[in-house]
């Protein structure tokens, strides 16, 4: 299947970004909350799909286009409990992905790696309110597995929200970097992208196994844990040659 320039240009670009944020995602079921008001698990979004976004510097809220779909094999899951009006819940994320912290006592707020929210810091919703509070977290039995993210648009302004219960949080975007990727890595890319792959559906089954969606994907090219998508034919040289 032919790749038209822009879309391989995009997906080097978004390769990249899945390179620089490996670490900082989540599991295949958690769920993204669209524009819409719908929330869907991550691993069911498509490029072009609209999520809420939040730009923190302006702290204005909007409809925004998923950019990228990121996926890559991770060795730092951590699933992150969250009270939310009395209800709790569990996110399955990485102990590196950033959550926004609230401002007290004047302070703006900033952002916060998983494994450092302390019980009871406030996390932001949609609303600007602090209505989720984190209650720690731990490191799961199975350390690694298959994790998604996306990347919105906004010169990496604008971060999107993650369902629990009743509202969402407020978490880090993957940006996109201008810098192009080696010849062969945006080969591997090309190729990886082409593909359509279709799978019946999401389920806990799926998260340690190898990413299978009916949309785009970025596999990183430096990367073949057990278990990864292999790498297409002639595509993992060190040359700079043509794909």
């Amino acid at each position: 299947t032919d790749v038209a320039p822009e879309d391989a240009s995009l997906a080097a670009r978004a390769a990249r970004a899945a390179a620089s944020c490996g670490g900082e995602s989540f599991t295949a079921g958690t769920k993204i909350l669209l524009a819409s008001g719908i929330a869907v698990p991550i691993a069911s979004l498509k490029v072009s799909d609209k999520v809420l976004a939040t730009n923190i510097r302006t702290g204005k809220t909007r409809a925004e286009p998923v950019a990228a779909v990121l996926v890559h094999h991770d060795t730092d899951r951590y699933d992150l409990k969250i009270r939310d009006h009395g209800k709790t819940s569990v996110i399955g994320t990485t102990s590196s992905h950033l959550f926004w912290v609230s401002g007290t006592g004047g302070h703006r707020g900033g952002w916060v790696k998983a494994g450092a929210l302390r019980y009871g810091t406030h996390l932001r919703t949609p609303s600007g309110s602090d209505g989720a509070t984190a209650l720690g977290g731990w490191i799961p039995e199975q350390r690694d597995g298959w994790m998604w993210d996306i990347t919105v648009p906004g010169g990496g302004d604008h971060d999107f929200y993650i369902d629990v219960i009743h509202t969402a949080v407020l978490v880090h975007n993957c940006p996109m970097e201008s810098k192009p990727l080696p010849k062969w890595k945006q080969c591997i890319v090309s190729v990886m992208t082409a593909l359509h792959i279709v799978q019946g559906g999401i389920s806990a089954g799926t998260i340690g196994r190898p990413p299978v969606a009916e949309t785009k994907y970025e596999y990183r090219a430096n990367e073949n844990p057990t278990g990864a998508p292999p790498e297409p034919e002639n595509g993992g040289g060190g040359g700079e040659g043509e794909c």
